[in-house]
Parts: structure tokens; sequence; C-alpha cells
């Protein structure tokens, strides 16, 4: 057992606990030891307090060898807190000479004994044989040779043999003694605790933080291992010299907890259990205080790593002065839980506010300095290991480790939110020189300029002087300068506008158009691309007066371009797609996103609704037409007004006032069945609590909203709750069909791509700009809604996708118990004309699945192969555009990009690698096919970013390397939206951009098999979602590829015209060891009639389906464990 040390500031607490509580405690522990350890950890260095609590238990004792079997333990106890004196026993007789048994071991000799502890006793020896190396040699002491004892003493000595860190003390050897002590030898450590180094060698912040990094990368070297070390404090923590350099290390793994995972384990770690936390008390985590508590995780050792970094900044312990209150254990433990520390910037500025600068001058600053280097990144560092919930804490070390390497490059940390003037400052600080120089050369640019305005005046005067000559040259000026403008409009503006156009910015474009028109009209290339990216229009149907002004659909930022005020007739108008606005000083303005021209037929574009007719906070969404195509008793007869935003938690709270909750009107009739049973209205309401139990929605508290989320959309609702709250406003829930009808739109991925779709959390409403053809905000994305329709389960719709799903969920409707309360589900309001109410079919039951159909046969694999052949001896040309580029983890990995030629050489291929570092070469590789996502917009790439770049990032970290191709139709390839393609029948363009990628796959194979570092029998693929299905057509044609893993695939039925690119005909002659990792509640790839037969159809013999209760694509932290056991199974140790 490992017991605090007197250094402990927590334990100069006179009073934490009386005596007789301190006697009351120690009294039903069973274990000698363990009550001697408590007694020490609890007094501290108050050496009165310990004789007497001692004495008391001697005297309680019936057994007169009680206090003889633990005096040894008694006296170590009283010697590490300082004591002078040790309390005698009658009757005590001397021990044997402990040292003699180590003596008697052949492979060392004694040179003299160093220290000695509740557990063991150490001692400096030197090997007997040719090394005459010195060593630590630590032994069991004579006394605690319990079975208990020593299967913790095996326990640190199996511990530390398994690590292999130069910050971690290594282990040389070990054995029994002749008398059974079991014994281990490490290196022998000549060095100081880290605080004690850090403040006698008066290190700076930048020098503490980096020796704390190398203690960070000691413990995660410990957690790859499966190991918490649980009692992490400054004097386990010895900081040597080596060459002059000083290095830490980390000791004392006695009471570190060995992980059923860890590969070495055989998950047998089991002690006898104790009453007492076990660690240190004052750099224990809240959870480790709970000594029952069996979740225990690395977290806890983050927790104690940063009271550790907290006390090497400010020189004192969080909490400290609160704990000074505490007048009982309980009290320690509430205060340590509950209380919120100092920033460690503030404890600095008051302690500089006294009379000692010691703290200051010890880190070789003043204490004004020293308060404005902790302010900031290293309070929010700080302050977020030190979080009470693990969750809210880093969830590893690697991130607390980036952070304080970035907080050391002057670059924005991740434990706060990269404002812009955060970032603007960084940028300064790394660049003082730069940015000094900037503004000196703006100040002189400024002067320049004021002299060069001067001149110019001058030069004007000078040429009124001389009328005639002022004429002459400005004729000539005038001919030169459009001869000039001419060349410049065709030589710049005009290849920057059919780039523009190609990107899907034609709005752009027509202005850059526009302002050449007259320059360049009798050009016939000009002319060509002119039309390409205009239309003719009129407009007479709209009041007269409205306003007409149009953007770019993907630019919603930016400013509106004036079309015209109508009447128009033959106007000139940008084609493609646009965001329009209506305006006019007696009607509504309205927003619009549609394909310009085309979408100006649709009726939402030629209505417009009176201000005296709006109803505050809705839009007016128009009938359907006859040109929609739906049957008769689903048509939407009359116009009707849904919410132009979800329902807020502000317009929530203001029902949960009015008591919503407890008026039986607003609930009547609604269908409360649970689990096959009918409700009554009060049972049903228990179902409706918050945290604290307060009928309210599930992330409030005493029925309150969370402060700062006012403005976000009410979550954590379930369908009796938002169907209560439309009655309480005199509205109704929408069926599916009103709700599509809303966000009709020809253009929905561009509206999905500008929705919050793929983030941490949701936003204000009303905050990302995606909308159809009625500005309806957050139809798609932040939180799914819900809707009237159900299934005769009794399960109801939630439709539009949430804010942590891909951005394709937008399309598929989710079938979910009306009782279900995530904080993904919320809700908006419709409100129905007396002649618009919905008909029966539109309030019916929701129609099931259909099934899969099947192609007639399935087709040799020579037939549909041949699509995917190329010439794969065509030069790949490769050339290295960045060896290294910077992003941010270039300690960990080396972000390599190649370009290649494509397959048939007809465009070229942009490779993006993500190497190891460390890894031993050659390395396996995982070739990363993305999903459907990134074909539907334009984007940056990025391995900072989400989905796909954070798999990357996570197979990259286990020692692979990790290929990401930029496949044609992706990123700066893009060449607009393929998602009607890639679902439509018609099969030329779709199939042949589908084939391309496949293709490209195995290009990117033709590479990685020049490489090197690259093992050629490793090289596998990695595709989520619509890039899995993608994958099966690459893994049969292409035997190269090893293994494949498909996150979230799956068999669809679009594909059935177009052989070349279905599953079903591929699938069979997959070979190579597949996973598949699937959500058993995907709505995309149903586990039933799509997932089973996909599984089934291939043709691995090692092949396996991994299946989570979860949507579309499971949790990663889940993908990555399934992946990782699979890969190391098959591929890394099969």
């Amino acid at each position: 057992m490992a017991v605090a040390t007197s250094g402990s500031r927590i334990m100069n607490v006179p009073h934490l606990l009386t005596e007789e509580e301190i006697f009351r405690h120690a009294a039903v522990v069973s274990s000698p030891e363990e009550r001697v350890a408590y007694v020490k950890q609890v007094c501290g260095s108050n050496q009165d307090l310990l004789r007497r609590v001692l004495a008391l238990l001697e005297a309680e004792s019936q057994d007169d060898g009680f206090l003889e079997s633990c005096l040894p333990t008694v006296r170590d106890s009283l010697q590490d807190s300082g004591c002078s004196e040790t309390p005698r026993v009658d009757g005590e007789s001397k021990a044997s000479d402990p040292g003699a048994d180590v003596a008697r071991l052949d492979a060392y000799s004694i040179v003299e004994k160093i220290g000695e502890g509740g557990m063991g006793e150490v001692y400096l020896v030197r090997q007997t044989g040719e090394l005459k190396r010195l060593a630590a040699l630590k032994v069991l002491r004579e006394e605690l040779l319990t079975d208990d004892a020593i299967a913790r003493f095996e326990d640190e000595r199996m511990v530390l043999a398994k690590m292999d860190h130069p910050n971690i003390a290594k282990v040389f050897d070990c054995g029994r003694t002749d008398s059974g002590r079991p014994y281990f030898v490490m290196e022998w450590l000549r060095g100081i605790p880290i605080t004690q180094y850090c403040d006698e060698h008066q290190l700076n912040i930048a020098e503490r933080l980096e020796l704390f990094i190398q203690v960070c990368q000691g413990v995660q070297h410990a957690h790859y291992k499966g190991v918490i070390h649980r009692d992490l404090k400054p004097s386990n923590m010895i900081v040597s010299e080596f060459d002059h350099v000083a290095v830490p290390k980390i000791i004392d793994f006695g009471i570190a907890k060995v992980s059923t995972m860890a590969t070495w384990s055989d998950g047998n770690q089991e002690h006898k259990p104790t009453l007492l936390p076990l660690g240190t008390l004052s750099y224990m985590s809240p959870e480790q205080l709970d000594a029952g508590r069996p979740d225990l995780d690395t977290r806890s050792d983050i927790y104690s790593l940063g009271v550790v970094l907290y006390e090497l900044l400010s020189g004192t312990q969080p909490v400290f002065q609160d704990l000074a209150k505490a007048c009982s254990f309980d009290d320690f433990v509430a205060i340590v839980s509950k209380h919120p520390p100092r920033r460690p910037s503030l404890v600095v500025a008051m302690a500089a506010a006294g009379p000692d600068p010691k703290l200051a001058t010890a880190r070789r600053t003043n204490s004004k300095a020293l308060t404005r280097q902790l302010l900031g990144d290293l309070d929010w560092i700080t302050l977020k290991t030190l979080e009470k919930d693990p969750g809210d804490r880093y969830q590893t070390l690697v991130q607390l480790t980036y952070d304080l390497q970035l907080c050391l490059e002057q670059r924005p940390i991740l434990a706060r939110e990269s404002t812009f003037a955060i970032k603007f400052m960084h940028f300064c600080r790394r660049h003082r020189g730069a940015v000094a120089l900037g503004a000196l050369l703006a100040c002189v640019l400024v002067l320049a300029v004021s002299l060069g305005v001067v001149n110019r005046w001058q030069a004007y005067q000078r040429q009124r002087l001389d009328d005639r000559l002022t004429v002459t040259e400005a004729e000539l000026d005038n001919l030169r300068l459009h001869e000039s403008a001419e060349a410049h409009a065709r030589e710049v503006v005009q290849p920057a506008m059919k780039a523009l156009r190609e990107q899907g910015l034609p709005v752009k474009a027509f202005r850059q158009a526009r302002s050449v028109h007259e320059l360049l009209k009798h050009d016939r290339a000009f002319q060509e691309e002119w039309a390409s990216l205009t239309a003719t229009v009129s407009c007479t149907h709209l009041p007269l007066g409205t306003r007409v002004l149009a953007r770019d659909a993907l630019s919603p930022n930016d400013r509106w371009l004036y079309l015209g005020t109508v009447p128009f007739v033959h106007l000139q108008v940008p084609r493609g797609y646009v965001r329009l606005r209506l305006e006019h000083d007696e009607y509504v303005p309205r927003e619009m996103q549609m394909k310009f021209p085309t979408g100006l037929a649709n009726l939402p574009a030629n209505h417009l609704e009176k201000k005296s007719d709006s109803r505050p906070g809705m839009v007016l969404v128009t009938k359907t037409q006859a040109a929609d195509h739906v049957p008769a008793n689903m048509a939407i007869r009359n116009d009707f007004w849904i919410d132009r935003h979800e329902v807020t938690n502000q317009e929530y709270q203001a029902f949960v006032l009015a008591g919503g909750y407890a008026e039986p009107k607003y609930w009547a009739d609604l269908p409360f069945v649970l689990d096959g049973e009918q409700l009554t209205w009060e049972t049903a309401r228990m179902h409706f609590l918050d945290q604290t139990g307060v009928c309210a929605p599930a992330g409030w508290r005493d029925g309150r909203l969370v402060p700062g989320t006012e403005n976000q959309p009410v979550a954590g609702i379930s369908w009796f709750e938002a169907n209560a709250y439309a009655r309480f406003r005199g509205k109704s829930l929408p069926t599916i069909t009103h709700w599509r009808r809303a966000a009709f739109c020809d253009q929905p991925g561009v509206m999905a791509t500008l929705s919050n779709f793929s983030s941490p959390q949701t936003a204000d409403v009303g905050t990302f700009p995606g909308i159809g053809n009625f500005d309806v905000y957050d139809l798609y994305g932040n939180v799914s809604e819900w809707c009237w329709n159900g299934d005769p389960s009794g399960k109801r719709v939630l439709l539009g996708g949430a804010y942590d799903d891909p951005n394709y969920h937008y399309v598929f409707p989710r079938l979910v118990s009306p009782w279900q309360r995530k904080d993904t589900c919320g809700f908006r309001c419709v409100e129905y004309s007396a002649e618009g109410e919905p008909t029966e079919a539109m309030l019916s039951h929701v129609e099931a699945r259909k099934p899969n159909v099947l192609p007639e046969e399935r087709l040799p694999l020579q037939d549909v192969a041949q699509w995917y052949v190329y010439d794969r001896n065509l030069p790949l040309h490769a050339t290295t555009i960045e060896e290294d580029s910077d992003d941010g983890f270039n300690d960990v990995f080396r972000h390599e990009v190649v370009e290649v030629d494509g397959p048939g050489a007809r465009e070229r291929l942009t490779l993006h690698l993500l190497i190891p570092r460390e890894a031993t070469q050659p390395l396996e590789s995982l070739i990363i096919v993305p999903g459907i996502g990134r074909y539907n917009a334009s984007g940056t790439f990025s391995f900072n970013g989400k989905l796909e770049f954070a798999y990357s990032r996570d197979l990259a970290s286990k020692g692979r390397a990790v290929c990401f191709p930029i496949f044609r139709g992706t990123f700066d390839r893009w060449a607009g939206m393929t998602l009607g393609k890639a679902f439509s029948q018609t099969p030329v363009t779709a199939r042949n951009d589908w084939v391309y990628v496949g293709q490209e796959i195995s290009r990117t194979v033709d590479y990685l098999l020049t490489r090197d570092d690259i093992d050629p029998d490793k090289i596998m693929a990695f595709g989520i979602s619509n890039g899995a299905n993608r994958l099966v057509m690459a893994l049969a044609v292409d035997d190269r590829i090893r293994a494949g893993v498909l996150l979230g695939g799956g068999y669809t039925r679009w594909h059935l015209k177009r052989p070349a690119i279905c599953e079903y005909h591929f699938a069979p002659h997959v070979h190579q060891p597949v996973l598949m990792v699937n959500g058993l509640d995907d709505v995309i790839h149903t586990y039933d009639s799509s997932q089973i037969p996909l599984f089934e159809w291939l043709g691995s013999q090692e092949k396996r389906h991994v299946v989570f209760p979860a949507p579309h694509l499971p949790e990663r932290q889940d993908v990555m464990t399934a992946t990782e056991d699979w890969l190391e199974r098959v591929i890394s140790n099969p």
C-alpha cells in the first residue's frame, strides 16, 4: 500500500480530522499495515497527533502481539514523517537484520541502505559480475509477507518490467531471497522531486512545461500499456541530470492498476478490498477518493498530473485555501469534488500582493510577468485537467501534451475556442519582428500615398495651365487605356470568370463578366462563355416595385447583386445555383435557394405575403402544384404557415413557467403507450423529467434552461411534449407531407452543406444559412424534428437529421420511440388555415420500407470488371508537392503531399499521406475512401478535420501509414452536385464517375507499391458509408489490396440498372479479409435488408460483421476498437 508523505500540502492542515475521528476510522480497519498507513496519511506532519492515536490503538488492542507485528510499519511512518521518536511496545524484541537476507544474494553486494517505506526496503547495491553497475534493489519487508502484500509487490514488479520509456525507471532483475521475500532491481536515480528541482534551478515556465511534457509522455506510455499509476505526485517524479540534461523519471508503481485490456495482463489483478482510497489525498481525483469505485480509468491520472502542473506553475495546490476549512474526511472529499480551483494566474497575482517575492524568483521572472504568462492558455489547460467530471477533462495525455506544445509554440490551443482575437494575438507573439516591420511599412505606405496625393494635385494644377496640351494628352491616354483594359479583360478576367463558373459560383462569375462585357462583347470566345453563364428572363407576375437580388448559394455571406425591379423583360441574369432575395416595402422579404432561372417557374418564387397578413416568427408555405406530381390525397390544397426557426429553449421556457406540464388539456387524447401498456397522463408525466427530477426537457436543471442556450433549439423533448407545446401555442406538429413541402428545394445537397451537420453541438437557430425554396432555417441539421406521423407499432417520425449526423442524413426519416428524449430531438410547429387541415392520408401511418429488389441474375466477374481495367504499366510521374506539411501535429506524424498521373494519364491525382514518425518500417498502410458527403460540395483538405480525417488520425496513431486520395468529384476536384447523379437511374454519367474513382483506388495502390517505407503485402483500404460500397468493387478487381474495412456500408438497390457499380455482382468475388462495421438503427443501410445481404454475399473466408446499437455510423471510439482488434488479428499478427 502507498501512503501520503509529509511533503503533501494537504497533510499540513492541522484540523482535517479530530483525534477521536481518526481513532474511530482506524479501529475498523482489519489489516495492521493498512491501519498504520491510514493513521500516517491523515496525521501528516502532526507528530504529536500521530503518537497519541497510535497509543490509543495500542491500548484498545487486546492482542499484545498486534503492535509488535506492525511496529516496523509504525516506525517507517514516523521516519517518513520526520519524527525522531518512535513509540515502543513492552516486550518488543530486536528483529534480525533484514539486510542480511539481501546480502546473501550472489549477484549483488550491498553498498548501503538508502530508504524504506510502508511496503519495502531499498538498498543501493553493486552487481558482482563484470558490469559492476550500481542499482537500486527493492525488497518486501519481512513483516509484510502476506498474500495480499506479496501480490501488490509482484504487481509493481510486473508493471515496471513492462515499461520501456526514457521517462520511467527501468527494471534490470527480479527474484526472491532465501527467505522467500520478493525483490526487484531497478536503475539507481540520483535526483530530486520535480517541483524541488524546478525551484532550486529556477526554471522558467517554458522549461518547466518541457519537463512536465516528458512526464506526460512517460505516463502516456504506461497508459498505452494498460496501466493506471494512481499515485502521481512530485515525489514520484524524480529529476536526474544526464550529461547536464535534466530528465524526469516516474517511479513507485506500487498501487498501479492494470487494465484487463492490457495485452500482457492475465486479467486477475485482484486484491483485498480496502475501506480507504489508495494514493496521496492531495493529488487524488474526485473519483479516486471514492475507494469503492470500480471504473477508475486513465483520466484519474490526468487529474493528478493537473495538480502537479498547477503546483509547478503557481507554487501551490488547487483549492488549498478551501481545504484548510475542512473539519472531517467527508468535508475533504466534498471540497475536492465540488469546489472549483482558482486560476493559477489569479493565485500568482494574489501571492504577488504579499511581501514574499520567492515565487516569481524561482521561475526566473517577476510577479507581473509571471501572471501574464499564466493568464489565458495555461489557465485553460490547467483547469481543464482539473475538471471534476472525467468527461470534461482531456480524454488522453496525447491531447494534453498537444495543447502544451501549442502553448509553447504560441499557437491557439484546443482547450478553448480560438477566436480571431486569440489567433491574432498568438500570431503577433510568434512574429513580433514581422508585425513590427509590417506596421512600419504601413506607416511608410500612408506617408507615400499622402505624398502621392499632393504630387498628383500639383500635377493637375500644372496640366490646367495648358488646356490644349491637356486635351491632346487625355485623348492619347484614353486610347492607350482602352487597349490595355481590353487586353487585361481577355487575359485575366475572362479565365477567372470561367473558373468561378466551374466552381459553382455563377454570381461572382456574372459580376466579372458584366464588368468587361462592353470591352469583349465582340470577342467570340467571350460570347460563348457569356451564353453559358447567363440567361434571359422576364418577370411581371410579382408585385410592381419588387426588387430582385441574388448571390451565390455556396457563398451565403457575399454581398447581394441587384438584378432588377419588377416588372422587367429580357433581363440578363446568372445561370446556376443562387440564393435569391425578393424585397418590397409592403410585403415580407423572402429568400430562397434555387437553380436560376428554372426555379423562377416554381410557385414559391411567384408569391409574396403582405406584411399585414403575416404571422410573427412564421413563414407562409404555398400549396403544391400540379407539376409536383403528387397523389391527389397527398396534395396540399391550401397555403399554411410553419415556424421560421425550430422552437428555442427560451420559447419552451414560457411553456414550462406557464404550468404547461400540469395542464391536462395540452395532453388530452395523446397515446401514452409504453411497452404495450396504456399509461395515465399522471404516470406518463413522470417520464418527462429534467436532470433534477422536475418536469422539463431532459438537459435542463430545476426546470430552467442552461444559461447561454436561450436561442438554441430546445432538445431532449419527447413527441408527447412537442405536441403539448404545439397545443399551448394553438398550433400543431407538421405531418411528413407538410414538413417536406416546407423543405422543398431543387438543390438539397447545397442546402445540407450549408446546415449544421457533423458538429459537436447545436447552434443558435438561424446561424447556418441553409434554406430551400422557402426561407425556413435549420430544417436540415441542428436537431431532428418530430412530425405527427408514426407507424403501427407506435413509433414516430424524426426528420432532417441532427448536428452530429453526416450531412446526407437529411434524406432519411427515422422511426423512433415517441418517448425518446435525446439531445438531438427537437421540433417546430405549423399552423393550418380552416380549409387547410391535413387529410386522413397525410395523418396516416408511415409505409413500411420496401424490400430490396435484386437483379435477375448475377453476371460473371469478367463482364463487370472490364470497366475497371486500365494500363497499370503507365508511368506515374510522381511529384512530391510537400514533404512535411505543417498541420499542427508534426511531432507525431509527417504529412506528405504527392501528385501522380491518374488512370490512363488523363488527370493528375493528388495523394495525402500521413506517416507516423516513430513507427517501424516498412509500414502497414490504409487507403481512405470517403462517403457521399465529400461529393456534395467543394472544400479544403485538412487532416485536422472531422469524420474521415478523424479516422485517418486514429489509424495513423497506431503506427500505420494512411493515404487519402483526392478522388474525382471531391475537394478541389469538385465539379458540381453529384448526389442526384449517384442515385438516379440515368446510367452514363454516374456510372463513369463511379468507375473512375474505382480506378483511382487501384492507381493509388500502384504508387504505394513504389515506396520503400510501405509493406507491399499489407496494403489495406478503409471505406466510409458510400465509400464502403465503392470499396466492394475495388476489392473484387484488385487483389493487391490485402484487406478492407467497410464502415456504414450495405447493399443499395439504386444501382440495379448499372451492373458495373452494383455490389451484387462483385461481392462474391471479394476474397480478402473484410470487416463490416454498422449501426443497428441505420436507416440508410438497414440491418436486415442491406447489411446482412452484402455480408452474406462476400466471398471472403475471413470476414466479420460488427454491429453497434447506433445509427448510420457508430461512435468513432467503438469503430476504432473493432477495427484495431480485427486488423491486429488478420494483418499485423495473423
